[in-house]
């Protein structure tokens, strides 16, 4: 069926627009997905001379080959598709119009590669090492085979981190053979390219004193860096070396002076600096954000022994990078020259390419600016930035619209940042302020110093911005820029209304209209505004709030239908908080709930259309249930109470009524809406403790049968009854014991009715008692772990996070202690990151909760089985997704041991070690066991020294230092000390 002629003739039949052209396709797909379709796509490229049908056969193999080259036993036949791949590549003539024909099959060796090199294909390391009697056609295609092949060892989804971590060292036992072959590639322009691509890699595996050299970083930071096909792959391999690698600090020491350098100095052959290259002011400002701290320290060296504070901070980095420094005869004064320079670049950088980190390096930098201010001596910081701070206030404040998404919503980074400039210079920062024109910057600067106008009397003089802001809007009301500015900058500066509330109804009026804009930002815009006013500035709103309450009230259909989600749900929040604040809770009243003496059908009698007859079930609730415990004042405040009830109430009803219309009526209605209603009843909940009582009776009854027709029936799906239990829990955290225990057991007869355990029903448990609900949930632990717990952990994909999550809920009164440290030493040893994760973080809210005499006893009678399981996991390479998790749990459980056991699992843990691997060196773990237990209260040195231990034993890399998020500038200085090993 799949011949050439059949399969080619369906390929070209597949790119034209004829009758046959779909049944084409169809038939490709089939060939896709059959396991010989490997071997009929080698055979088609190489009897066929059609571009499209070459492409075709070439693009198949790399996703055919990782799915069923395991399946293929005969193995004369993989030797010879082997054989003739490479043959087609290693002799491919390079066009530039059919390179991607070339790179496809050279990624497909690469996959080969994966699964058969060295074991059933030794001979693959002839084809990646170029014999030097090859010819220079066979040498560049060996060049780009080898690139794709360890690109595909780093980051390949097909293969095990054992298999990963065991090609890895097959190439570092070649160190020698691969640097002599990407030193000589880079002296030749036609490799040079591939050579760099290589090094990148093979950085991230090396040690960095032998693959880093004076003259190949100079080759790389002079030469390939200001060349613009070889620009993007010299910052990847720069990237290796000072950001991606645990040890980056020591590369740092060395090579820093030189780097900053060529980024402050190198020019493109057009004579642009290569920083105005986007991807290159990205790398500058990882690198600055990373060491910007270190250069400061430099300067300030010979004067830090005055402060203990910054003398503290000199350490290794600081030391290595002045010694580099002095041998190199490098000045302070040139070095601080170049970082200057690289601080104006990114100051100067277009709006459109500022990012997230520009905004984290900027807020790490003003706040130490700060932090100085009051509390050292010697001010590093202060002295590096005092002459460009000026321009530094200035590019943030026009920088500031990259910080402010397109509805509204500002990075904590940027305010955090502006109201740091404030602090430390106060005077001038109010100064600059007034000087500035109306703009969407200036809206945006008197938002984000919001905290700063609420605690400083001196920042009124800026009140009179605030009329200007609204003023200038009337002559630029076509421009949406600068409406979502001015609406986040009013909203959180209002401040600047409290005595002028004439100003602040014209701001109200504003907000309105602009729900209404057809913009979605605009209206996303006004929704975040009136919701931060309503709810972080609720003193103005003291007045008389009906009339806008029921203004906005009256549109609830509108948000419901015209708006998006969030937008919708934002305003059912800010109308049930407004209608909450007109109800006159008084405290001396402890209402377990109140619902008013009308009948549910008389507020809505749409509620009683609902069809129930799929169950009997019916949740209770009790009315009228007020308890007084002061009753002389009975009279008067009950008057006052069921007025405020009957106001609240009614307004709940004209609020809530176009989502009981959706949900009583939900099978005419599409899933979103649906959601969106749901989620309205979960707004409403959380807007005010009070909100509850006033529309239990209205949302309640439709919430019950809902419930009773959708969780035991398996049509609905686990999302859909998800929104439903979210709702449910959210009304039941402000109910009484006597209503929660029978609802609650009401519920959970449903999902046990339902016969198919769902992900969601361990999610209402949990937030009912993270909610801290008042009925006690432990009375209902064996029942749910019978018939919820038990047959969820049995099927195929049981939902672990979720029933772990809930589990660790529960006091351990009624945990069975013995199936949970069982369970979880299984889980430690599982390969799945999500097994691992959610039981040992419920086994850690566990152990938190017992008592002194408990844990005594647990930690003593499993504490070695747990440790044995994890450092077995640690020092294991499959469980690389694991690592953290594992490593902070054992930091954990070894804290809260006795001293005495703590010694015992010492010992355990050398044990453990020697069975894994091989001791490095003599006395080499009993010299990292005593440095752990000396650091277990600092994580990240902690989590350091296993990363460095996995590094030495050659079962982790320097460049996994990402995945296990070790940051390089925390240099393992005490852990080498420590251990007395070269790490």
């Amino acid at each position: 069926m799949y011949t050439a002629a059949n399969i080619e003739a369906a390929i070209q039949k597949s790119l034209i627009s004829c009758q046959e052209q779909q049944e084409a396709i169809d038939f490709l797909g089939r060939w896709s997905q059959n396991s010989e379709s490997i071997l009929s796509a080698i055979e088609l490229f190489q009897i066929t001379q059609n571009f499209n049908v070459r492409m075709v056969c070439s693009s198949l193999l790399i996703h055919a080959i990782p799915s069923f080259w395991g399946k293929i036993d005969d193995k004369n036949l993989k030797n010879n598709i082997r054989t003739q791949l490479v043959n087609i590549v290693l002799n491919y003539n390079h066009d530039n119009a059919r390179d991607i024909i070339h790179k496809y099959l050279a990624i497909s060796i690469s996959h080969i590669g994966l699964f058969d090199w060295p074991e059933e294909w030794p001979e693959f390391s002839n084809v990646f090492f170029p014999a030097e009697n090859s010819s220079e056609l066979q040498i560049v295609n060996s060049i780009k085979i080898l690139k794709y092949f360890v690109k595909d060892i780093q980051t390949s989804k097909n293969i095990t981190e054992l298999r990963r971590t065991k090609l890895i060292n097959l190439f570092l036992d070649q160190t020698p053979t691969i640097m002599n072959l990407i030193t000589q590639s880079l002296e030749q322009p036609v490799l040079a390219h591939d050579a760099l691509s290589i090094y990148s890699c093979f950085l991230l595996w090396a040690p960095i004193e032998q693959v880093v050299s004076l003259p190949l970083f100079q080759k790389i930071v002079c030469e390939f860096l200001a060349n613009d096909e070889t620009c993007i792959l010299c910052l990847k391999c720069l990237t290796s070396i000072f950001i991606s690698r645990s040890d980056s600090a020591i590369a740092f020491r060395i090579y820093s002076p030189l780097l900053a350098k060529s980024l402050s100095t190198l020019k493109f052959p057009n004579q642009l600096p290569v920083s105005s290259n986007t991807e290159v002011t990205e790398f500058i400002i990882r690198f600055l954000h990373l060491y910007t701290s270190v250069f400061e320290l430099v300067f300030i060296r010979d004067q830090a022994g005055s402060d203990p504070y910054v003398s503290a901070l000199i350490d290794d980095s600081v030391l290595g990078l002045i010694d580099t420094m002095v041998s190199n005869g490098i000045s302070p004064k040139e070095i601080r020259n170049d970082l200057i320079h690289l601080y104006q670049v990114v100051l100067s950088m277009n709006i459109d390419n500022i990012k997230e980190s520009f905004w984290q390096l900027w807020i790490d930098i003003l706040r130490r600016i700060r932090f100085e201010k009051s509390n050292t001596k010697i001010k590093p910081s202060t002295n590096f930035f005092q002459p460009i701070y000026d321009n530094i206030l200035s590019s943030l404040f026009n920088s500031l619209p990259s910080a402010i998404s397109d509805d509204g919503v500002c990075l904590y980074q940027a305010k955090g940042c502006f109201n740091s400039m404030f602090y430390i210079d106060p005077d001038g920062f109010i100064e600059f302020i007034k000087t500035q024109s109306p703009s969407p910057q200036l809206c945006f600067a008197i938002g984000v110093i919001d905290v700063v106008l609420e605690t400083n009397h001196n920042i009124g003089t800026l009140s009179q911005i605030a009329f200007e802001l609204l003023e200038h809007f009337s002559s630029l009301s076509n421009d949406p820029k600068y409406v979502v500015a001015l609406l986040y900058g009013l909203s959180h500066a209002a401040f600047f209304f409290i005595d002028n509330m004439s100003l602040f109804s014209r701001f109200i009026e504003l907000i309105i209209t602009c729900m209404t804009e057809n913009d979605e930002n605009i209206s996303a815009s006004a929704t975040y505004a009136l919701e931060y006013l309503v709810t972080k500035k609720s003193h103005l709103f003291k007045q008389n709030t009906n009339q806008l309450t029921e203004q906005l009230v009256e549109l609830s259909e509108k948000y419901l239908h015209n708006l998006n989600q969030a937008s919708a749900l934002r305003m059912f929040n800010v109308c049930a908080t407004l209608i909450c604040q007109n109800y006159h809770y008084n405290p001396r009243l402890r209402i377990t709930e109140f619902i008013p003496n009308a009948s549910v059908e008389q507020i809505n009698p749409q509620v009683t259309d609902l069809n129930s007859d799929s169950s009997n079930v019916t949740l209770n609730c009790n009315q009228n249930d007020i308890q007084l415990d002061d009753q002389q004042n009975e009279g008067n405040q009950m008057n006052k109470l069921i007025e405020s009830n009957i106001y609240g109430t009614s307004q709940f009803q004209k609020l809530l009524e176009p989502v009981i219309t959706v949900l009583t009526n939900f099978t005419n209605y599409p899933n979103e809406l649906i959601e969106t209603s749901f989620l309205v009843i979960k707004e409403c909940c959380n807007s005010s403790t009070s909100a509850i009582f006033l529309f239990h009776n209205l949302i309640w009854p439709v919430l019950t049968r809902i419930s009773t027709i959708v969780i035991p029936n398996t049509a609905f799906t686990n999302d859909f009854i998800l929104y439903v239990l979210n709702a449910v829990a959210n009304m039941q955290i402000s109910m009484n014991d006597t209503e929660l225990e029978q609802q609650i057991r009401e519920i959970l007869s449903l999902m046990i009715q339902r016969n198919q355990i769902e992900e969601c029903f361990f999610d209402y448990f949990t937030l009912l008692m993270i909610n801290q609900i008042s009925f006690n949930m432990e009375t209902l632990y064996p029942i749910i772990f019978e018939k919820l717990v038990l047959p969820a952990l049995n099927l195929e994909d049981p939902p672990f996070t979720a029933i772990f999550r809930m589990i660790g809920q529960f006091d351990p009164s009624v945990i069975d202690i013995n199936w949970i440290t069982t369970i979880s030493i299984n889980s430690i040893k599982d390969l799945r990151k999500e097994v691992c994760e959610s039981v040992l973080n419920a086994l850690q809210n566990i152990i938190y909760k017992l008592n002194s005499m408990t844990l005594l006893q647990f930690t003593t009678c499993a504490g070695k089985q747990i440790v044995r399981a994890l450092i077995e996991s640690i020092t294991d390479t499959m469980h690389k997704p694991s690592f953290l998790k594992n490593v902070d749990f054992l930091r954990v459980f070894l804290q809260l041991c006795t001293p005495e056991l703590q010694e015992e699992l010492k010992t355990e843990i050398l044990q453990v070690l020697n069975e894994c691997s091989a001791e490095p060196s003599q006395g080499f773990y009993v010299n990292f066991i005593n440095y752990i237990f000396t650091v277990m209260w600092q994580f990240s040195f902690f989590k350091e020294a296993f990363l460095n231990l996995l590094i030495i034993l050659k079962k982790a890399s320097p460049g996994d230092g990402a995945m296990f998020a070790v940051e390089p500038v925390h240099q393992n200085i005490k852990i080498n000390i420590a251990i007395g090993a070269d790490m």
